[in-house]
């Protein structure tokens, strides 16, 4: 199947193809970056200062020094308060506004020359990419890109609004956001298509309702709004649409396997998840996963596995995907909680958990001697149950260090071999920190025998 998103090589980093017939979706009217005259600016677009600012980057000369082209756009942002509000209610031309500006810049000498800053950075969003090497960030004035190695910023656009989801397609610079916070950088109800190299908006989807999450896949695009689970193909045309139940938080896996892709999601009926096999045409099936509510679910690399929990978030459970079978049931807890996040190893041997009582719980899905199990021969019923339950064998107790209703997300590491003794995940915080736990599966230690954390906002380090 051709795609507008052609990968140049094994690591999927994925440039636009040119020479595909792009979407049939409306073409971003976003504004346009880096424009060489102001006359090359609509009339009456609403510019933002950001772009000024990069567009003065660009403009420099070989020596630093500013060019005239770049004076032109310079001069019309300056800290004058009245040229800011005729900026913003402008209704003549960029020549009669320049006009305005550079009798203003008359009676000030003062440029400003950094234009946003994102000083606070508070969180709307963060998320893994596929292969969980890169993590996104989105704020009240833009988004973020680190690596989560060594935690450098790869990339980052600030706008005057916030960002609600920042959806990536692994390692490229394809980016789907959607706006959010208070003031949204773009409408709440409409995916935006970023080409991040060209720092420019591609394409835009709109919906008509507010969206709670987005999805991309090498040739899948995937929206959640409340009641609705929408699919485009690599065309940006809409193939599916199928009803869910309410799901104002957007629980929605698919797998990253490129030749298996799967996709999963609550149903109408409580309890329900629907199934969807899309490298094999209509396939589907409903998994009966639960008598409460779905809170949370997670698919393995190639689909075959699924994971979720309820709104009761005291059992974990995983199934086959293809005949929906329950293979395995793991206890959380014994009280209720809500579970921020659920994710199996590349090699699916393993589950990690989240939940707003901080704790981080680690399964294993092929060893049942590896969890931790009770029994008591003298109690039955539900009681029973709770003691004869698989429990997690390692544990992060997060509340101690003030994570408890703090939310977050958490991925594997790659393993460096199958029988490698040390399990490591990196888990990301509303706090804006990212943990990275290092469990030892031989030890039989519940405790992480090593914790790394890190600021990604201040990009400071802590042992």
């Amino acid at each position: 199947m051709n795609n507008w998103l052609q990968p140049t090589d094994s690591s999927l980093e994925i440039i636009p193809n040119n020479n595909q017939q792009q979407p049939t979706t409306k073409v971003c009217t976003a504004t346009p970056f880096f424009p060489k005259n102001l006359e090359d600016i609509p009339k009456n677009h609403p510019l933002d200062h950001y772009y000024y600012h990069q567009l003065k980057e660009k403009r420099q000369d070989n020596n630093n020094n500013p060019t005239s082209e770049t004076m032109n756009i310079y001069r019309y942002k300056s800290d004058n308060q009245e040229q800011s509000k005729s900026s913003n209610n402008r209704s003549g031309s960029l020549n009669e506004l320049d006009e305005v500006v550079q009798q203003s810049m008359q009676e000030s000498s003062g440029v400003k020359k950094e234009i946003i800053e994102d000083k606070e950075k508070r969180l709307l969003f963060f998320g893994f990419n596929q292969t969980n090497n890169l993590f996104s960030v989105g704020t009240e004035q833009g988004f973020y890109v680190y690596s989560v190695y060594s935690l450098k910023e790869k990339t980052k656009m600030l706008f005057h609004g916030g960002i609600g989801i920042v959806e990536m397609l692994f390692k490229s610079n394809i980016f789907a956001l959607v706006g959010g916070g208070k003031k949204p950088a773009f409408a709440v109800d409409r995916v935006i298509l970023w080409e991040d190299s060209q720092k420019k908006c591609i394409s835009e989807i709109p919906t008509n309702k507010p969206i709670r999450a987005v999805k991309l896949h090498k040739n899948l695009l995937v929206i959640v709004v409340e009641d609705q689970v929408i699919v485009y193909d690599h065309e940006m045309k809409e193939i599916s649409r199928s009803a869910t139940i309410d799901n104002p938080t957007g629980i929605v896996a698919i797998s990253p396997d490129t030749e298996n892709i799967v996709l999963a999601y609550p149903a109408v009926q409580p309890g329900m998840i629907r199934v969807e096999h899309l490298s094999y045409g209509d396939k589907k099936n409903y998994i009966k996963a639960h008598e409460s509510k779905i809170s949370q679910i997670a698919l393995n690399r190639d689909g075959t596995r699924l994971a979720s929990a309820s709104e009761k978030g005291t059992l974990v459970r995983v199934f086959d995907t293809s005949t929906g079978e329950l293979v395995k049931e793991v206890r959380r807890g014994s009280k209720q909680a809500k579970i921020y996040s659920l994710a199996f190893s590349d090699d699916s041997n393993f589950l990690c958990c989240s939940s707003d009582t901080g704790t981080i719980h680690v399964f294993s899905l092929i060893d049942k001697t590896q969890n931790r199990t009770s029994s008591f021969s003298f109690v039955g019923g539900y009681i029973a149950s709770i003691f004869t339950s698989e429990w997690s064998f390692g544990e992060y107790r997060g509340a101690e260090v003030g994570l408890l209703n703090v939310p977050t997300l958490c991925a594997f590491v790659p393993r460096k071999a199958e029988d490698d003794k040390e399990l490591v995940l990196n888990v990301l915080t509303a706090l804006g920190d990212m943990l990275t736990l290092t469990f030892d599966i031989s030890s039989g230690n519940t405790a992480p025998v090593g914790i790394q954390k890190r600021s990604f906002l201040s990009n400071e380090e802590k042992d």
